[in-house]
């Protein structure tokens, strides 16, 4: 549930950007300012999919945050962006941003198209939404693109990278640091995938008070792909074994992994709710423990 005062203090962010007579007529990312106030009322409504969706980019991370800092504080989250899209100074908590101009421009991309009256080629002016909305874009890729890169010369800046969007724990932990949320617990390993029983034991019981962002293959929500780290997920509610909490069981207790079941609620992609992959059964813990490459567990942001 979005905290109701900051909920509210969002509303009235919005409301006076909307009134206000300065930028009526300036267009940035790609949108105008109707359009970026109808994408920031829909984010922050709190219905069926309204929340941050990384789309068709590899900004799992960015997105994993942006859901819970809407959560917590939406009105850090509304007023960021407006700040980036009027070219203001843009602050998140303690951390300045400063994306590049290469991030601004491709929130538009230029393709060549047919006038199908007059068989002319014209250039024409294609939104980023084809591939993520507008303020998913501004809020996430300025992040992504204000924090290093793992490539040497190399910075995000177009939602088709994928190598430099990359978004290592120490970035996930910076970004929740800066907005005063507090690193309660970090089981992820960047070299070795060493997660297993007793990493999920340790990180599944923060979830009901504190951010759980989980370190995962995409593999656990369907498809044969590499079970490898390669996606940040938020998880969205308790952990189930053979349908009991998993809170009942213990590190020298533990069910057997290649029949026990396992179900859980993450956000992914936008997907509040999003399940585990299952076919004609639920999902073997054996292949979820494959997919897990631990977490971290943040407070909940003041």
């Amino acid at each position: 549930m979005i905290k109701a005062a900051a909920l509210y203090a969002a509303h009235s962010i919005i409301t006076d950007f909307e009134n206000s007579s300065q930028f009526a007529a300036h267009v940035a990312w790609g949108v105008n300012r109707n359009q970026l106030i109808q994408q920031l009322l829909h984010r922050i409504s709190h219905g069926q999919y309204s929340w941050p969706d990384q789309g068709d980019t590899s900004l799992c991370g960015p997105a994993a945050f942006m859901f819970c800092l809407i959560h917590d504080r939406p009105d850090l989250y509304v007023g960021h962006i407006i700040d980036l899209w009027t070219g203001r100074p843009a602050t998140l908590g303690q951390r300045s941003i400063k994306p590049s101009a290469q991030v601004r421009t491709t929130a538009e991309t230029r393709t060549e198209t047919v006038n199908p009256r007059t068989g002319a080629k014209e250039m024409q002016t294609v939104p980023q939404a084809a591939r993520i909305n507008a303020v998913d874009w501004i809020s996430m890729a300025s992040l992504r693109n204000d924090s290093p890169s793992l490539i040497p010369f190399s910075s995000y800046d177009h939602p088709s990278a994928m190598a430099s969007a990359i978004t290592r724990p120490a970035y996930l932990k910076a970004w929740f640091n800066e907005v005063d949320s507090t690193t309660l617990l970090d089981n992820t390993n960047e070299i070795f995938p060493m997660a297993d029983w007793k990493e999920l034991l340790e990180l599944a019981p923060y979830q009901p008070s504190a951010w759980v962002v989980m370190l995962v293959s995409a593999a656990m929500f369907g498809g044969s792909g590499s079970t490898y780290k390669n996606h940040w997920v938020v998880l969205n509610g308790p952990i189930t074994v053979n349908g009991r909490p998993i809170s009942g069981y213990s590190a020298n207790q533990k069910p057997d992994l290649a029949t026990a079941s396992v179900q859980a609620r993450i956000f992914t992609w936008g997907d509040e709710a999003k399940g585990l992959a299952s076919t004609t059964a639920l999902p073997h813990l054996s292949h979820f423990l494959k997919c897990f490459h631990g977490g971290i567990a943040f407070s909940s942001i003041p």
